[in-house]
């Protein structure tokens, strides 16, 4: 009799640990989960941006462009003025950011590389003035 009270709880203390573990798991899969449909939103809102149009970042002088990263909070401009509230600049590795305030916030950023391509293309040589860090 004492071996089956031993048995029964042996299964139980194991059968709460599977579900503890369980329990872990499931918290873990909502995480990723969400963490899935956030980067969705992200890539969607950067594809958005690229196609209504986006300022490519750049620096250097041509021939000799550079093509920055989008950065939070980096300044950018041109010719040492800030752009306006609103703009959206975007890079060569499809990150996108809105300005306020002289500077870069909201970043999104897509896999799409065809959109980001179509991009570059445009701006590729370009002679006048392209939004520069500053």
């Amino acid at each position: 009799m004492k071996w089956d009270l031993f048995f029964l709880s042996a299964i139980t203390v194991v059968g709460g640990f599977s579900i503890l573990s369980s329990a872990g798991d499931l918290s873990r899969i909502r995480e990723i989960n969400r963490e899935k449909a956030t980067l969705s939103e992200l890539d969607r809102i950067a594809q958005e941006r690229f196609k209504k149009g986006c300022l490519l970042l750049s620096s250097g002088k041509y021939p000799n462009f550079s093509f920055p990263l989008v950065e939070e909070g980096k300044r950018v401009g041109v010719k040492n003025q800030s752009l306006p509230n609103g703009t959206i600049v975007c890079d060569v590795q499809g990150g996108t950011a809105s300005i306020r305030d002289g500077r870069m916030n909201n970043l999104a950023s897509t896999t799409n590389r065809s959109l980001v391509g179509k991009t570059i293309k445009k701006f590729r040589g370009g002679t006048y003035s392209q939004p520069q860090l500053q």
